[in-house]
């Protein structure tokens, strides 16, 4: 019966329009035949964009193809629709999609704030964490991890901490939020220290409690909900965690360098990732052991295996010594981290940056 309703709505555009174009000529008022016409199609496209709801699909085009993204430790695919940026330090994705329609915040219930510009239908950011389930969800949501956790065990809470499993991931989904404003955000354990952390947003220009919403839901261009939901279903169950590990070469250890001096700094990894360079100060006693201290980056998200260092030379912005940007005298390790995360790896022993002679 619906396709018949389509295909009705589709011969009136044709034959009414027109007819009505023939019955305006006569008054000799074009602009007006025009304006007329217009609203006509307007409405069409309306029509059917309201069947297309009601068939549980979304009021959009070309969605199907699909893309995939492809990094240090993780892939999936997404459909083409969306729009994906990056933060490269981190390795946090960000999937997003708006239309441009001037509103009101929903979500503004002091009345008093600026108007939205768009309506954003999709908002899911994904990252993982080198850490355990307990620790990772501690760094986002403290507060929880007293309460619910049993030594590394999440205790569920229906309607706010769920058990969620999609695809090959099996976690839980917490829900934050109130008057259809919050976001759910997903904790998948990958392995005892690795953990997949999902935010998703809720689009709450679509949430009944909006009096606006069925309005909202007839902008052109829109994902409606059930589309948003098979779009974030297929970006989960695609997920794919990549093993990646990274191993320092040179310098091993042992060695004296001359502060200022060119020193290649060569690293393997799997999947050529991309990893953060770090110069470790090692506080060594006298014919003791030599302990790490948190440590200076010399160069952020570089790929090749190979860094040719100034010896010394470390970014701004650090907090190992007063002079900022050149390291003093000392003894020190090279240690190669994969991008945004815990996974590292540090030369096996100490080597020696000392002023040049004429210093």
């Amino acid at each position: 019966m619906k396709k018949y309703i389509v295909v009705g709505l589709l011969v009136m555009s044709f034959i009414i329009s027109p007819v009505f174009v023939s019955a305006q000529t006569q008054t000799s008022q074009p602009d007006q035949i025009a304006t007329l016409i217009h609203l006509l199609q307007s409405l069409v496209q309306l029509l059917q964009q309201q069947l297309s709801m009601l068939q549980g699909q979304a009021p959009v085009n070309n969605n199907g193809n699909l893309k995939t993204y492809l990094g240090n430790s993780f892939q999936f695919q997404y459909p083409s629709l969306l729009s994906a940026s990056l933060t490269p330090q981190e390795e946090s994705v960000f999937l997003t999609h708006s239309v441009a329609y001037r509103h009101p915040n929903p979500c503004d219930f002091r009345g008093d704030g600026q108007p939205l510009d768009k309506i954003t239908d999709f908002n899911v950011s994904l990252k993982v964490f080198g850490t355990s389930l307990k620790d990772t969800m501690r760094a986002n949501r403290g507060d929880l991890v007293e309460q619910f956790f049993q030594g590394s065990a999440l205790q569920t809470s229906p309607g706010f901490i769920d058990q969620f499993d999609i695809g090959s991931l099996h976690g839980y989904r917490i829900t934050s939020g109130a008057e259809g404003c919050g976001n759910f955000a997903y904790y998948f354990p990958l392995s005892t220290n690795k953990t997949l952390f999902v935010s998703r947003s809720f689009i709450s220009e679509f949430k009944p409690i909006n009096a606006d919403y069925q309005k909202y839901l007839n902008v052109p261009g829109v994902i409606i909900p059930s589309q948003e939901e098979n779009f974030f279903k297929t970006i989960l169950s695609s997920f794919i965690s990549r093993p990646t590990s990274v191993t320092v070469l040179s310098p091993n250890g042992g060695e004296e360098w001359t502060r200022g001096a060119n020193l290649p700094i060569r690293w393997n990894t799997t999947n050529n990732s991309r990893v953060d360079v770090m110069l470790k100060f090692q506080s060594c006693s006298d014919g003791g052991p030599c302990s790490p201290t948190q440590g200076e980056t010399i160069v952020r998200n570089v790929s090749g295996g190979l860094y040719n260092w100034i010896v010394g030379n470390v970014l701004p912005g650090g907090t190992e010594w007063d002079s900022g940007t050149v390291a003093m005298i000392g003894n020190y390790k090279i240690q190669v981290c994969l991008a945004g995360t815990q996974t590292c790896d540090s030369g096996d022993l100490p080597f020696k940056i000392v002023l040049p002679a004429h210093d």
